[in-house]
């Protein structure tokens, strides 16, 4: 798993698309606002990507019966803490490994 930290507004999701466009690969929203934000940023800059899922869509396994094994998590963050409501989460720990971009 590659990790792309960075700070807001400088790339994060340009770089998923790059990915998501490169490979066909799904990526993945907070909702369907976000998706069809990133879809259109992604029609935008010219690459063709499948339209985004959203955090709720994989909580209900909507890829189960897909061609869907790999996806790209934008804003991951936000996708734990939906994942673990009703739980806070206080803390995350991420392990840094060659080819992350920072």
């Amino acid at each position: 798993m590659q990790t792309i930290f960075l700070p807001p507004r400088v790339g994060k999701t340009y770089a998923l698309i790059d990915i998501a466009h490169r490979d066909g690969l799904y990526i993945i929203t907070k909702d369907i606002k976000e998706a069809r934000r990133v879809f259109e940023l992604a029609q935008k800059v010219n690459k063709k990507v499948r339209f985004p899922m959203t955090y709720d869509d994989i909580k209900r396994g909507k890829f189960i019966g897909t061609d869907t094994e790999t996806i790209l998590i934008d804003d991951a963050d936000e996708f734990i803490e939906f994942m673990c409501k009703p739980l806070a989460v206080r803390a995350i720990a991420l392990t840094r490994r060659e080819g992350d971009l920072y």
